[in-house]
């Protein structure tokens, strides 16, 4: 049993190496920055603390023509007022609202003011998670009350799904000009699970058959 353990694992970690090697080139996932990377330098959404009440702000993204391991994400948001701190958040979607956290990072110090055209907050991927073919995800930024900040929207007049909370509470989406952000990752080819079982059963039967020919496999 404990052999068959150790071939599934090895198969596994066979098909791992396979993608990471299908990789072929770092490329733009979704991108909604204008040319020069330019965006609005006064309109967008929230993040932080205002009126009394802590927004966080999502936008959603979706990768289309490949799965993409995820190289690095960039945004337009620059800084209103307090702390300079801001989160982001990578994460999956549940019912069309972000759901669970896939990758998350911290930012001090990197906002600009607010209302001027800052360069883009970088963050890269340290996990690279593989993110799917036409399966949705968000990008959210977060801060806390005593930070005011602004997601700037884009320049080139792109609408798209929107989410926000207030102090915590339940998502809310809606679809309206997003703002600005970025999603670099490098195709990977992602076996079908198909393939994946049929992997598995060649090596189990590999198994099988070395130890009836008394062959030594682990």
């Amino acid at each position: 049993m404990r052999t068959i353990v150790r071939i599934i694992s090895c198969a596994t970690t066979l098909l791992a190496l396979l993608a990471a090697t299908a990789q072929v080139r770092a490329d733009i996932i979704f991108s909604n920055f204008g040319p020069g990377d330019t965006y609005q330098d006064v309109n967008g959404p929230f993040i932080g603390g205002f009126t009394g009440i802590t927004f966080d702000t999502g936008h959603a993204f979706t990768p289309r023509g490949s799965s993409f391991s995820l190289d690095g994400i960039e945004l337009a948001a620059n800084l209103i007022s307090g702390p300079n701190e801001l989160d982001v958040w990578l994460t999956s979607d549940a019912g069309g609202v972000p759901g669970i956290i896939i990758e998350s990072w911290h930012l001090s110090g990197e906002m600009g003011p607010y209302p001027l055209i800052n360069p883009a907050l970088g963050v890269s991927s340290i996990s690279h998670p593989v993110l799917l073919e036409d399966v949705q995800y968000w990008v959210v930024g977060l801060a806390t009350s005593d930070t005011l900040a602004i997601w700037n929207e884009n320049s080139i007049g792109q609408f798209g799904a929107i989410a926000q909370r207030a102090d915590g509470g339940p998502w809310n989406r809606f679809f309206f000009l997003e703002g600005a952000f970025r999603v670099t990752g490098t195709p990977v080819i992602v076996p079908e699970p198909s393939t994946l079982f049929l992997l598995v059963v060649g090596a189990v039967s590999t198994g099988a058959f070395g130890r009836r020919r008394g062959l030594k496999l682990i």
